[in-house]
């Protein structure tokens, strides 16, 4: 015997599982946020203005401020922001997902996050300037743009990521959730229907007694 499947019959759907986008728009969110910021910390980034004194790259560094002190402090502020924008937007954004989780995963990638403001940064800054590299001809008496490479170490990449899980476990503290306040008030509104609905039953039962005690 042959089966014929029924064309009536209603095709079912994948549907991702609940949570997925909002781990996806986190990555997102962290990659594109600092990539766009990172191009303009690499643009307004501090640099000396350096006069080569040899072919094997000795330059003399005009009297400055300290300027690896202020591309890494600009660094930590720049990063440590957006940490804390991306962290209070996905509290506001997920309620369902406000757990540990969550909040690890936005920890991790606001980390990612400032590694990858890092590197761009370092590539435009280099770029737009026209750094020469050790690699370059350096012709004596020149003078060029200079900006020392920022290492950032293993702490410059987990301040955005303990900001930003400081800033959510913040929030869950102070937080003041709209649905319990909402079905309280739902609850005393239906409690109040059902007294006048008793206040009216009763009122006509005793119209109805008092009725029939009248005609008696």
């Amino acid at each position: 015997m042959l089966r014929t499947k029924n064309p009536n019959k209603s095709v079912e759907r994948i549907s991702a599982p609940s949570g997925v986008g909002a781990y996806a728009s986190v990555v997102l969110i962290c990659v594109f946020s600092y990539g766009i910021c990172s191009v303009g910390w690499g643009l307004l980034r501090p640099r000396y203005l350096a006069t080569v004194l040899g072919k094997d790259g000795s330059l003399e560094l005009q009297p400055k401020d300290n300027v690896e002190f202020i591309g890494y402090f600009w660094f930590l502020v720049i990063s440590s922001c957006l940490a804390a924008a991306i962290a209070i937007w996905g509290f506001k954004k997920y309620r369902p997902q406000r757990n540990a989780f969550f909040l690890s995963w936005i920890g991790l990638w606001c980390a990612i996050g400032a590694l990858v403001f890092h590197y761009i940064g370092d590539v435009v800054t280099f770029t737009a300037y026209k750094i020469p590299t050790a690699g370059e001809d350096l012709v004596p008496g020149t003078e060029i743009n200079y900006v020392p490479r920022l290492i950032p170490g293993i702490s410059g990449y987990v301040l955005p990521a303990a900001v930003a899980t400081t800033i959510f476990w913040f929030q869950v503290f102070i937080s003041i959730d709209d649905e319990p306040a909402a079905g309280l008030d739902d609850s005393v509104e239906k409690s109040e229907v059902d007294i006048r609905e008793d206040s009216l039953s009763d009122v006509g039962s005793e119209y109805l007694n008092n009725d029939g005690k009248d005609d008696r």
